[in-house]
C-alpha cells in the first residue's frame, strides 16, 4: 500500500485500472509518432503508472550496480527469466521470475523489497512488489527453507515471480531492485536493469 499524489494505492485499486493503462499506452504511441510530448504523457495519473508490476528474470543476467554500490559478482547472483542480457523483454501475459543470491555481512531481523521503475524520468514504486517482506521466500544454498532473522555470512537465495499483465503499455523502463535491512534502512544487495514491456 502506497500513497501517490494523495491517492491511496493498493492491490484492489490496481485491479481496476485497465482502461487507464490503455490511455497510457495511447500516450506512449503518440510520443513515438512525434505528435505528443513528455508533458502530454505526464497527464496519465501517477496512480496508474504506480500500479505497474513487472520484472523479472533467467540464468545469470547482466545487471548494473546501483549508484554508489559495488556488490561482488553482482550479475552472477541475479537471474531474471527469461532474460540473460538487457534490455529484458517482458512479454505481456506471461510470468517473470527472479532469483537473487545474497550474503548479509551482519545479522538482520527482517528484509524487504524496494522495487521501483524510472518511467519518463519519474521514479515509481511497483505496487504488489515494493515494500514486501521477502522473509517467506528464502532458501539456503542447499535448497532448505529459510526465514528471518538472517545470519551474517550465510548465503541466501530469494525466489519470486510476477505477472506482466496484458493491458500494460508497451514501454521502456529502468528497474531498480534492492533487498533492504528494514531496521538499518540499508541495502543488503541492489541492482538496476533496463527492460522493455512488449506484446
Amino acid at each position: 500500500m502506497i500513497v501517490v499524489d494523495g491517492q491511496l494505492i493498493n492491490n484492489r485499486s490496481c485491479a481496476s485500472v485497465e482502461r487507464h493503462w490503455r490511455m497510457a499506452a495511447g500516450s506512449v504511441a503518440a510520443v513515438n509518432r512525434g505528435v505528443s510530448s513528455k508533458s502530454d504523457v505526464a497527464m496519465v495519473p501517477l496512480s496508474v503508472l504506480a500500479c505497474f508490476a513487472l520484472l523479472a528474470l533467467a540464468g545469470a543476467t547482466e545487471v548494473l550496480q546501483c549508484a554508489g554500490e559495488n556488490y561482488e559478482n553482482l550479475s552472477d547472483n541475479v537471474q531474471l527469466s527469461p532474460c540473460k542480457k538487457p534490455p529484458c523483454k517482458l512479454k505481456k501475459g506471461t510470468d517473470q521470475h527472479v532469483v537473487i543470491t545474497f550474503t548479509p555481512d551482519h545479522d538482520i531481523e527482517e528484509v524487504k523489497n524496494h522495487v521501483s521503475a524510472d518511467v519518463f524520468g519519474v521514479n515509481l514504486p511497483f505496487v504488489g512488489v515494493d515494500g514486501n517482506s521477502v522473509c517467506d521466500k528464502l532458501e539456503t544454498e542447499n535448497g532448505e527453507k529459510a526465514t528471518c532473522p538472517l545470519k551474517a555470512g550465510t548465503k541466501y537465495i530469494y525466489k519470486d515471480s510476477f505477472p506482466v499483465l496484458s493491458f500494460y503499455p508497451t514501454i521502456d523502463v529502468k528497474v531498480h531492485w534492492a533487498i533492504t535491512d528494514t531496521q538499518k534502512n540499508k541495502d543488503v544487495t541492489c541492482f538496476e536493469v533496463k527492460a522493455k514491456i512488449r506484446s
